[in-house]
């Protein structure tokens, strides 16, 4: 906050307060350098996912239809309804 106060003698004094903002600066210059280099690393990480996971869908819904030839079985291992597996 700063005031600009005039004497009679014609001179003006300028009277204010100062704030050394560089440490707050130098934070937000560093959380933004860190976010934008998360950011650019999800990307890569999301983008070398997407064959993988794309694939991984296509074959989980071919699945889902039921083998020709293969009958029902009751004995599931869990509420998928896939056989149980035999050792």
């Amino acid at each position: 906050m700063a005031a600009r106060e005039g004497l009679s003698d014609g001179q003006v004094y300028l009277s204010g307060t100062v704030l050394d903002m560089t440490r707050s600066k130098e934070t937000s210059i560093n959380a933004e350098k860190f976010t934008t280099k998360k950011d650019a690393t999800l990307e890569i990480f999301f983008h070398e996912l997407a064959s993988p996971l794309a694939l991984l869908q296509q074959l989980t819904e071919e699945l889902r239809y039921e083998v020709p030839g293969r009958s029902t079985d009751t004995s599931s291992c869990c509420s998928c309804s896939a056989p149980a597996r035999r050792a």
